[in-house]
């Protein structure tokens, strides 16, 4: 369910693909988790952190 304060980023008529984005703001992690699986959603998360710690100007490895 899409909150209705969300920008859509699709046209009515589009076909879209299960787990595509379909509109603006944050990710949710359960979505992730039941939609594309444990693998992505651990891809989320380590992506997440890493943007932290950049932002903090700090430089970190993908491992």
């Amino acid at each position: 369910m899409i909150p209705k304060w969300r920008l859509m980023s699709v046209f009515e008529g589009e076909f879209v693909e299960k787990g595509e984005i379909v509109s603006e703001g944050p990710l949710s992690p359960h979505d992730i988790l039941r939609l594309k699986g444990v693998e992505q959603l651990a891809k989320y998360i380590s992506n997440e952190i890493q943007e932290v710690y950049r932002l903090q100007g700090v430089k970190i490895n993908d491992k």
